[in-house]
């Protein structure tokens, strides 16, 4: 390959990753007007929160003596944990009609 054809990939490599990066958006953007508990899991404070109580609580696991490995896994288990816990309570429910 010559230096001119590896320039130019590297000139289109920017317009693939802005065309990905919005065909990601439509998607995300039709799954949230279908699934409106999904744009509360993704809300940024719901995360925040999850992952502050999972690696607070496995900063505390660590400093107690449990490994560094086994702290890291407590910690994913624990964020993934707690963002479903916090997302499945505290989602917005649709109105429910009488009937």
């Amino acid at each position: 390959m010559k230096t001119t054809e590896i320039t130019d990939d590297l000139k289109t490599l920017p317009d693939n990753l802005r065309e990905l990066a919005r065909e990601t958006d439509r998607k995300l953007e039709r799954a949230a007007e279908e699934n409106p508990a999904l744009t509360w899991a993704l809300d940024l404070r719901v995360v925040l929160t999850a992952a502050t109580i999972a690696l607070l609580t496995a900063l505390v696991a660590h400093w107690v003596g449990l490994g560094f490995l086994l702290a890291f896994v407590l910690f994913l288990a624990l964020f993934a944990g707690v963002w479903a816990g916090i997302t499945r309570l505290a989602t917005p429910r649709r109105p429910t009609q009488p009937g």
